[in-house]
């Protein structure tokens, strides 16, 4: 489970987001940082159990990354020095190189599992619209599964392109997945359920509803 600890360390956070408050309280975020930690450590050590690419990669030490709450704010409006939620992922060989993995995000109301590719590079979403152009009904099956639909209802639609990408016909079959530029699932969890003692258990029962969906990228991408 995630501590009650880290939702007020992180609420209270978003009120003195300056570095000031942030150093007077660094014991508390090393606390509560290290037990995020821990949690997605233990969570990736379940995930290989039923994810052989996972199980493969664990020995490698970017297969399970947990961020930096610290913000790069050098290109950005939003001059606050810090994150207001931890993250964390387990993919082979880290996710920042087109590998399929999961996601898990803890923030005060915003909350939320996820999985799949964020944001691939071209060559890599060059690779996935090659493998759905050539037979969509692969990835259509895996996404009308009863348990992906109840779940997480369909690809998170937030990154696509408003009528069809460069090199395929605006009536090509696939068209409706061809759009996407970023093939994510993502599954909302309030703060009980992420400071419940069932909170590992439920988060690999839905990590375990995405592993088709990253089996078919990762086949796709050729990782």
């Amino acid at each position: 489970m995630i501590s009650k600890q880290t939702f007020d360390f992180l609420t209270e956070l978003k009120k003195h987001n300056n570095k000031e408050w942030f150093e007077r309280n660094k014991g508390e975020f090393r606390e509560v940082y290290a037990h995020f930690s821990e949690f997605i450590n233990e969570l990736a050590k379940e995930v290989a159990k039923f994810d052989s690419r996972v199980k493969k990669s664990l020995i490698d030490k970017r297969t399970v990354k947990v961020f930096r709450i610290y913000r790069d704010a050098r290109f950005s409006n939003n001059k606050q020095p810090y994150k207001l939620n931890f993250g964390g992922t387990i993919a082979p060989h880290g996710m920042e190189n087109g590998n399929a993995g999961y996601y898990v995000h803890v923030e005060p109301g915003n909350s939320f599992l996820a999985g799949g590719i964020h944001m691939p590079d071209p060559k890599v979403l060059a690779k996935v619209r090659s493998a759905i152009a050539k037979d969509h009904k692969i990835l259509r099956r895996i996404l009308g599964t009863a348990s992906f639909r109840k779940t997480f209802g369909r690809l998170d639609p937030y990154a696509m392109v408003k009528t069809r990408p460069k090199g395929f016909a605006k009536d090509h079959p696939a068209i409706d997945l061809l759009r996407y530029k970023s093939f994510i699932a993502l599954k909302k969890i309030s703060d009980k359920e992420v400071t419940s003692k069932n909170f590992q258990r439920e988060a690999v029962k839905t990590l375990q509803i995405l592993k088709p969906l990253n089996d078919y990228l990762a086949e796709a991408v050729g990782k």
